[in-house]
């Protein structure tokens, strides 16, 4: 799930099809708003996945630049709420 996050570079905004030649695209683009809720639920599941794992934490920060702001700060809260209860546990050295 986590190669569905944005890589640098990787988003494509298409030009206006062309009115002089009967090529079109065969199917419609991804319009920006369903992108950006796709990417919101993508971000929600990893969230959930990476629990308390440390190596899915890693990785998901590795690639959390590239998220919107808004996600990323999910991302971010998320890690600080998973931190302070394994504090409170006595699970962090």
């Amino acid at each position: 799930m986590i190669s569905m996050l944005p890589e640098s570079h990787e988003l494509h905004i298409p030009t206006h099809e062309s009115d002089y030649t009967d090529w079109k695209l065969d199917q419609p683009p991804v319009k920006i708003a369903e992108y950006a809720n796709f990417l919101a639920d993508v971000v929600t599941r990893l969230i959930t996945d990476a629990d308390a794992e440390v190596g899915r934490w890693k990785e998901f920060l590795e690639k959390s630049s590239q998220l919107p702001p808004a996600d990323r700060a999910r991302v971010y809260d998320a890690l600080e709420a998973v931190i302070a209860t394994e504090a409170g546990n006595g699970q962090l050295q």
